[in-house]
């Protein structure tokens, strides 16, 4: 009897077990882009790898309040809209978007205005332009890179879009510079 586990320390240990878990988990996500801190406005490029970037222009301008692409007409307003929080979706999107968890989220005031100058841009057409965009640092896998990561949610309810996933646009890496 003298060898059997008392049952306390077998849930101690269970529960330092899940609490280290949960702490190394929490160190995998993402730092956040929080376009609050630039001081004056940044000229990106993309890190080139086969599509990043280029379907909508390989440089961004990104300010406290506005995002640009190249090869988009017009500038995006900007609202901050809070973090991207993953445990507000399904545990079967964490590893798509394990990476984004804790990055800043915009609102896109103007998304009408940037969706109607650009109907002949096939990323814009039938109600496409982006509702909101959230940034992130990480790094960039298939080139092993540390880059800033732009990416769109089309779905215009942010609720839904972390109930469902649904609505997600595109993701560009800049470089970091």
């Amino acid at each position: 009897m003298a060898n059997q586990p008392n049952k306390s320390a077998t849930i101690f240990l269970y529960v330092i077990m899940a609490t280290a878990c949960s702490v190394i988990g929490s160190q995998a996500s993402a730092n956040g882009f929080d376009l609050s801190t630039i001081k004056s406005s940044r000229a990106l490029d993309a890190i080139p790898y086969a599509d990043n970037g280029k379907a909508v222009g390989m440089k961004i301008t990104l300010s406290k309040n506005s995002l640009t692409y190249k090869a988009v007409k017009g500038k995006f307003a900007l609202d901050a809209a809070g973090r991207f929080d993953l445990s507000k979706m399904a545990p079967s999107y964490n590893s798509v978007y394990k990476n984004a968890d804790g990055a800043f989220i915009y609102a896109v005031k103007n998304w009408k205005e940037i969706e109607s100058n650009n109907q002949s841009n096939i990323h814009f057409s039938g109600e496409q332009a982006p509702k909101y965009i959230y940034t992130y640092t990480a790094k960039y896998v298939p080139t092993g890179q540390r880059g800033i990561f732009v990416c769109t949610i089309l779905n215009d309810d942010l609720d839904s879009f972390f109930t469902t996933a649904s609505g997600h646009g595109r993701c560009d890496v800049f470089r970091a510079k």
